[in-house]
């Protein structure tokens, strides 16, 4: 889609209107039309073991962009790449500890019965610069049923007001957990994934 299409979804007018935040050089690629608008749906999981009482970074700045588990690049997104977002997809995946599986080998689910207790009390904080940008209950993500629908479609939150991440900016993606009690998972491996879905701007 090309910027002077006049038939923009709302994340990408909702990208438009917070230019602002971006760098200089983007704003001048913007303004001179060497940027286009491409889908967007960016993935980060992580291996929750270790979270406990209270706030679980699960990404770290010593995050590797790897296919199928992440697309950040320790805490940040590539350079020219800003993504309005207006859904999030957040699922569960478990293994035996004893199978030793890497995050893109596990079955990720958004059915509520799946997720662990504390997981669904749990909540899901997406930082960027220090500043909250959306902070919801993991059960809010959930589904009474496995979706039978393309992923992304039926089984993704859509915000009421989208979010953007700005590239060259550190993101925190976050789970806080009551003060008392964190994830037990006894002699499984647990992962979250989350996925970020809506318009991201790349050069022509």
């Amino acid at each position: 889609m090309q910027l002077l299409n006049s038939d923009f979804t709302r994340e990408q007018r909702f990208l438009l209107a917070k230019k602002e935040l971006f760098p200089k050089q983007t704003q001048a690629d913007l303004a001179a039309k060497k940027l286009r608008f491409m889908d967007a749906d960016i993935l980060h999981t992580a291996k929750i073991n270790e979270a406990g009482g209270g706030t679980y970074e699960m990404l770290v700045s010593t995050n590797d962009k790897v296919v199928g588990i992440s697309d950040f690049d320790a805490q940040h997104l590539e350079n020219g790449q800003n993504v309005g977002v207006g859904r999030i997809r957040l699922a569960f995946g478990k293994a035996a500890k004893s199978e030793n599986k890497t995050a893109d080998k596990v079955k990720y689910t958004t059915l509520f019965n799946d997720f662990p207790v504390e997981l669904l009390r749990a909540k899901l904080i997406v930082k960027q610069d220090s500043k909250v940008l959306t902070k919801l209950p993991v059960e809010r993500f959930t589904t009474g049923k496995m979706s039978e629908k393309t992923q992304g479609e039926e089984d993704v939150l859509h915000l009421g007001t989208p979010i953007v991440l700005v590239e060259q900016k550190p993101i925190n993606i976050q789970l806080e957990f009551s003060s008392t009690s964190g994830i037990d998972a006894g002699t499984d491996d647990y992962f979250v994934q989350v996925r970020f879905i809506g318009t991201e701007t790349s050069s022509k």
